[in-house]
């Protein structure tokens, strides 16, 4: 049980900025799927990259 914390205002150069925002979502993404298989628990990064792609197909087949 560890929390993560990501976004613009958690970066120490780019802090209130898009690029702060990425660069530390990115960083702890890494971190969260390092975690999962430091403790075998691949299931849920299984199940987490299978959310992400059903939520990039679903707007990808929105109207627009």
């Amino acid at each position: 049980p560890r929390v993560f914390f990501a976004g613009e205002h958690t970066h120490t150069r780019y802090y209130s900025t898009v690029t702060g925002a990425f660069i530390t979502g990115r960083t702890q993404a890494l971190h969260v799927a390092q975690e999962l298989i430091m403790n075998n628990d691949t299931e849920m990064l299984v199940k987490a990259n299978t959310d992400d792609f059903t939520k990039i197909q679903w707007k990808r087949e929105e109207p627009p």
